[in-house]
C-alpha cells in the first residue's frame, strides 16, 4: 500500500488528538482587569488605596472606607464581615461602629456616633473552557486575601448541581443550561471523531466493506464538525451572559464604575485551536467521502488511429461485497 493510501488516515488521527486537546484544555477564554488603567486612575484620586504586592503579580487589592454619620441608637447589631465571590474580583465587606463624644471620649452612649463601612477587592484573572473556570491564584495567595475558606478549589465545575449556587450562577440562572449543554456538545464531538478513525482505520486495511466503512467516517466526521460549532456557539452564549452581568451585583462602593470600565475579555489559544478543528472536521468527511467513491475513471482523448486510451481501474472495484463474500467461503 503506497503512503498516499495513508495521508487521510494520518490527518483524521491528527485532528483527533488536536481536537482531545483543544476541548479538555482551559485556556479558551481569559477575563481580567485592565490593571494599569486602574491603577492610574486610582492615584489620581482619594477613594480608594491600591495595594501591589511585591512577591506576586497574580492579584491586587483595592481599599476603601466609607462613614455613615448617624444616632447611636440606631447602631442594633455588632460589628460584621462578609465575602462576595465574583470572578475575576474577591470582595471582603466589614462593617464596624464608632463614636466620639463632646469630650473626646470613645462609648456607646455617645450622642454622636458613625458606621465605617470597609471594602477589601482583591482583582486578579481567570481563564476557562466548556465546563470549568479556573481562578489564576496561587495556593498562599487564595490563603492570603480569604478566598481559601470560602472556594477550596481553584476551579469551578459547573456539572456538579452543588457548584450552582454560587454567586455567578445565582445572578445567571441561564448559565446552568448553558454549559452542560456545551459540554454534551464537546463529548458527543470527541466520540464521533473516534468513531470516524477507527472506521477509517477499518475501511484502509480491511479488504471489505471499504465502503460502508468509509461512508461511517464521512457522516462521524461531519457530525462531530456540528456538535464542535454547536458547542463554541453555546460558549459565546456563555460568555455573552458573563460579560452582561454587572460586577457584584446589589453592592455599592466607590471604585465599583472603573472597575466596571476595565473589565476585559480575549481568546486564547485552546479557542483558536477548536475553531482550527472545526474545518479539520469537515475537511476529514470530504476526505473519507472521496475514498468511498473511489478513484474516477479517466479515458483518454480520441486522438489520431492507433492512439491508446488511458483508462484507471477504481480500486473500490477490486473488491466488490460478491467477492469479499467468496473469500468468506
Amino acid at each position: 500500500m503506497q503512503i498516499c493510501d495513508y495521508s487521510s488516515l494520518i490527518f483524521v488521527g491528527n485532528t483527533t488528538v488536536l481536537l482531545i486537546l483543544a476541548l479538555t484544555t482551559d485556556y479558551w477564554e481569559y477575563r481580567k482587569f485592565n490593571i494599569g488603567q486602574v491603577v492610574t486612575s486610582l492615584a489620581a484620586t482619594n477613594e480608594a488605596r491600591v495595594e501591589v504586592p511585591v512577591d506576586t503579580n497574580s492579584y491586587i487589592q483595592i481599599r476603601t472606607f466609607k462613614n455613615i454619620s448617624q444616632n447611636t441608637s440606631a447602631i442594633t447589631s455588632d460589628p460584621f464581615s462578609e465575602s462576595v465571590y465574583h470572578a475575576p474580583a474577591f470582595m471582603v465587606k466589614r462593617t464596624v461602629w464608632g463614636g466620639k463624644s463632646e469630650r473626646g471620649n470613645q462609648s456607646k452612649d455617645t450622642h454622636h456616633s458613625f458606621i465605617q463601612i470597609r471594602h477589601e477587592i482583591n482583582i486578579f484573572q481567570q481563564y476557562g473552557n466548556l465546563f470549568r473556570d479556573c481562578d489564576d491564584l496561587e495556593r498562599v495567595v487564595r490563603n492570603r486575601i480569604g478566598l481559601q475558606r470560602l472556594r477550596p478549589a481553584k476551579c469551578l465545575y459547573f456539572l456538579y448541581p452543588e457548584e450552582q449556587t454560587n454567586f455567578v450562577h445565582t445572578q445567571a440562572p441561564a448559565l446552568a443550561t448553558l454549559e452542560p449543554m456545551a459540554s454534551a456538545c464537546a463529548l458527543a464531538c470527541i466520540l464521533l471523531i473516534s468513531l470516524g478513525f477507527v472506521a477509517g482505520w477499518y475501511g484502509t486495511f480491511s479488504s471489505c466493506h471499504r465502503v460502508s466503512f468509509f461512508q461511517i467516517a464521512s457522516v462521524s466526521s461531519l457530525c462531530a464538525g456540528f456538535c464542535l460549532t454547536l458547542g463554541i456557539a453555546l460558549f459565546h452564549g456563555k460568555c455573552y451572559v458573563l460579560r452582561k452581568l454587572k460586577l457584584f451585583s446589589g453592592e455599592e462602593f466607590p471604585v465599583k464604575d472603573l472597575l466596571e470600565r476595565s473589565r476585559i475579555t480575549v481568546y486564547g489559544w485552546s479557542f483558536s485551536l477548536a475553531w482550527l478543528c472545526v474545518f479539520c472536521c469537515y475537511i476529514s468527511a470530504y476526505v473519507w467521502l472521496v475514498k468511498a467513491q473511489g478513484p474516477r475513471e479517466w479515458r483518454g482523448g480520441q486522438g489520431a488511429p492507433g492512439s491508446v486510451a488511458l483508462q484507471k481501474t477504481s480500486v473500490i472495484a477490486r473488491w466488490s461485497p460478491k467477492e469479499c463474500s467468496l473469500k468468506k467461503h
